[in-house]
């Protein structure tokens, strides 16, 4: 599943794909013989399942992500689920690193939102986590987190992928099963389909 998007100067950018596990089995079987189990055993207390991968590719020129919390749009989970964001590239405040509530002050609540972008985000003590290619970091679905656009020469890529507890069930194919009814790639829209609520939401205008 491929979405792009628009840049400023018209460009058409990748600006990520999604569900590709099923199709690049080399990498979900590299991260199970990674320390990865392990971790995610410790920070869960229990089993989990898989809920979603993408990779967010974020060119030269491409937008960034306004700040949010990633609980709100997952409806269908119960409890908090963890992201594992894995750095392709090396990431700075030039080239759109993440960037996450220093503090953590909400805890584990929702802090108010429209569409998914946090109201109050000048109150949030925004500390910006430069990163390695290789580097990887684990957050909880309660995290604030945002990230600017890309104004460097060179691009941002990193794979997200979330887990969630195994209380809330095996929902992956729920979730990309309502992703692709919702807001489908390119490629598998039929018609003109009322998308306009997902391709502002979060980032930069998608395509």
């Amino acid at each position: 599943m491929k979405y792009f998007e628009r840049a400023h100067d018209g460009r058409r950018l990748l600006n990520r794909v999604e569900y590709f596990f099923d199709f690049w089995p080399d990498l979900p079987t590299a991260l199970e013989r990674s320390q990865l189990p392990s971790l995610l055993l410790a920070l869960f207390g229990g089993p989990y399942h898989l809920f979603k991968e993408k990779l967010n590719v974020k060119l030269a020129g491409a937008g960034g992500y306004a700040p949010h919390q990633d609980g709100p749009a997952w409806t269908m989970l119960k409890r908090e689920s963890i992201t594992v964001m894995i750095a392709v590239d090396d990431a700075d405040e030039h080239n759109g690193a993440l960037q996450v509530d220093a503090n953590f002050s909400c805890g584990r609540n929702f802090l108010a939102h429209r569409q998914g972008q946090l109201l109050d985000q000048d109150s949030i003590a925004w500390a910006t986590i430069p990163l390695r290619a290789g580097d990887v970091i684990a957050f909880s679905s309660f995290l604030p987190h945002r990230s600017f656009g890309n104004g460097s020469s060179r691009s941002r890529r990193a794979y997200f992928i979330t887990y969630n507890a195994a209380a809330d069930g095996n929902c992956r194919d729920a979730y990309f099963d309502f992703k692709r009814r919702a807001f489908p790639p390119e490629i598998e829209r039929l018609g003109a389909e009322d998308i306009g609520q997902w391709r502002t939401r979060l980032s930069r205008d998608l395509l």
